[in-house]
């Protein structure tokens, strides 16, 4: 662990490991002022937990709050905060432990179940979807039986039936995204798709240019 001791919101001492943690350099040149390694959004909570062991509140104060290193990279830190005496005055002696990676997990993990989350409430919505579009496309199908090869309405209810089997590929997609739906995989046979794919460039392409 590293160890410091604080008095006045000044570094009094610190073991190497502090040195280490905070890329400070042992040259005389570093600063001593603790705000200088405080993550601005996380300051409050060290001083207060500063004070409450300065001035007697508590005996130990046990959290976790960001830091800044000397070149500015930023740091999870587990801080424990016990009262000392420095010099015949009040001060506080700090134990550090670097958490960083742990921090780093638990941000992944969290992010891991959000995206589960999102996946469930997707396919829980694909699924309304889907029997929403499946009144709109048994509707069509049925009207397209009842209609007149010639009838005027005959295009627009094909257009429906087109629009809602393109919707519900989409569906498909959101519950293979979401885990809802497992898709089967089969073998598909290339050389009846090769031959059609020949026929279309025979058809397309000059008469010089040949296709053997």
């Amino acid at each position: 662990e590293g160890i410091m001791v604080i008095q006045q919101l000044e570094f009094k001492y610190a073991n190497q490991k502090v040195y280490d943690l905070m890329g400070m350099p042992m040259d005389g040149q570093e600063s001593i002022q603790l705000a200088d390694y405080l993550y601005p959004k996380d300051m409050d909570l060290v001083l207060e937990n500063y004070e409450k062991v300065i001035f007697g509140q508590e005996k130990v104060r046990c959290f976790s709050a960001r830091a800044m290193k000397t070149d500015q990279s930023v740091i999870w830190i587990n801080a424990r905060f016990v009262p000392v005496t420095w010099s015949d005055a009040p001060a506080v002696m700090a134990f550090l432990s670097d958490i960083t990676t742990r921090k780093m997990m638990e941000k992944d993990l969290q992010q891991a179940q959000r995206m589960e989350a999102i996946g469930a409430l997707s396919g829980g919505i694909a699924h309304d979807f889907n029997n929403i579009l499946t009144t709109i496309v048994g509707t069509a199908e049925v009207a397209l039986m009842d209609l007149e090869e010639d009838a005027p309405e005959m295009k627009e209810f094909e257009q429906i039936r087109k629009s809602g089997y393109r919707a519900r590929d989409l569906v498909r997609q959101i519950l293979t995204i979401s885990r809802e739906n497992a898709q089967d995989v089969q073998p598909v046979y290339m050389i009846s798709m090769i031959k059609e794919a020949l026929k279309l460039l025979r058809s397309t392409l000059p008469k010089e240019i040949r296709i053997t």
